[in-house]
């Protein structure tokens, strides 16, 4: 077998371990799809539920395990000048719907319940 650099994908499921890995692959995106679609059912009914209004903070970031570089980041591209946000406003961003920012909100609701008890 000849290695063809336009076709490098074709040449790479030829063998046992490229089709496992283009299996694999597909298999990791059904699985990230299916999870993504449960975040955005709960992130719809934490709306509903009145969520929406809380607080998030760099903090509640931080805490929730991300960077505070990526979190400075985030803040200057979608909240120039803020260091809080409402989830609501968080979820409006587009990008958010990615693993870091939920997990802020996710963060800022466990707190907000507590304080609440």
């Amino acid at each position: 077998m000849q290695y063809d650099p336009k076709n490098y994908r074709r040449d790479v499921t030829l063998t046992a371990a490229g089709a496992k890995a283009v299996l694999t692959r597909r298999a990791n995106e059904d699985r990230y799809n299916r999870h993504e679609h449960k975040i955005r059912a709960a992130l719809n009914e934490m709306q509903l539920n009145g969520y929406a209004q809380i607080i998030v903070s760099i903090g509640d970031s931080l805490a929730a395990g991300n960077c505070r570089s990526g979190t400075e980041q985030f803040c200057d591209r979608h909240f120039s000048g803020r260091t809080t946000a409402t989830i609501e406003e968080i979820l409006s961003v587009r990008s958010v719907m990615r693993g870091p920012a939920i997990n802020a909100c996710l963060r800022a609701i466990r707190g907000a319940k507590i304080a609440a008890e």
